[in-house]
């Protein structure tokens, strides 16, 4: 199996029991709420350390999640479902789930 295929495998689930695919599922939901928590916790009222801290926060989810969607998107020319070879990252940068994916970034 080559990289990118092993890539798609892990970041499109597509074994549900990839105990891999499985770890990276939860360390994206990890981010994702640890950046929610800290978006909420930011207020004017914060010592300077603390937001400087949820401010790097902030910006590490933005990264990994970057990250994330950009690996989902250069692997998805493996995308069974997606139709014509050329046009498969085209078509999943425009699928609904991975719109939210990129405006949530």
């Amino acid at each position: 199996m080559r990289l990118s295929e092993r890539l798609f495998a892990i970041f499109h689930r597509q074994d549900r029991e990839d105990p891999v695919a499985r770890l990276l599922d939860r360390f994206i939901i990890w981010v994702v709420c640890l950046s929610a928590a800290g978006a909420l916790l930011e207020t004017p009222a914060n010592t300077p350390i603390l937001s400087g801290l949820l401010h790097g926060l902030d910006w590490a989810a933005t990264l990994l999640l970057s990250v994330e969607y950009l690996i989902r998107l250069s692997v998805a020319h493996h995308h069974p479902r997606l139709t014509g070879k050329k046009l498969r990252r085209a078509r999943f940068a425009v699928y609904p789930l991975s719109v939210v994916d990129l405006v949530a970034i």
